[in-house]
């Protein structure tokens, strides 16, 4: 006679660690949301016709999403106990993820050689772009430092017990989260430039 599984036994249910990071993406999403809400409701109709599109911002895509991919290898390797690999491909991620910080970072520069900040700044409100770079910016930043809080925990690991591999594994999955969020929120934001700039 078969036996019958309850339904909810393989769903998934995040823990209290990963539930609180799910929690601060919502509210990071509804406070990019209304930036750029309020970007679109400042922005001029022939910005696009001052503006554009700088390659290096291709560029960056290909490395966030480069490092989204190395990540999610990292992670294969972990759960795998092969620490030696894991360490490698988060090097790889975070490498790949300086890359895009420099590649935004002259991005920049070329948009200001373009004027696209001198003519954003002749606009009522405009110094909301300066917001939403910043932020940009600001949350790169706590992204890279927290890929490296990852790879410093296991600098020093040869063997590792269950009980550690399973708190990395946790920590892993959540700054997975906040990164993966990191690049769809840049997928996100090119394609409105584009949008915006054609």
């Amino acid at each position: 006679m078969d036996t019958v599984e309850p339904l909810g036994k393989y769903r998934y249910w995040p823990n209290l660690p990963q539930f609180g990071m799910l929690a601060f993406l919502a509210s990071l999403t509804m406070f990019f949301g209304s930036l750029i809400f309020s970007y679109a409701w400042v922005l001029p109709a022939n910005i696009g016709a001052q503006v554009q599109v700088p390659f290096t911002l291709w560029l960056s895509t290909v490395l966030i999403a480069g490092s989204a991919v190395t990540l999610v290898i990292a992670r294969w390797y972990i759960r795998r106990a092969r620490l030696a690999q894991y360490r490698l491909w988060l090097g790889l991620t975070i490498g790949l993820a300086l890359a895009f910080l420099a590649s935004q970072f002259w991005a920049c520069v070329i948009l200001e050689r373009q004027g696209a900040f001198e003519a954003l700044a002749g606009y009522q409100r405009g110094n909301v772009f300066y917001i939403f770079a910043g932020f940009h910016g600001l949350h790169l930043f706590g992204g890279i430092a927290a890929l490296g809080v990852l790879v410093i925990r296991v600098i020093g690991w040869v063997n590792a017990d269950e009980q550690a591999l399973r708190r990395q594994r946790n920590l892993a999955s959540i700054v997975a989260m906040y990164w993966n969020f990191v690049a769809f929120s840049w997928g996100f934001l090119f394609a409105l430039l584009l949008y915006w700039t054609h």
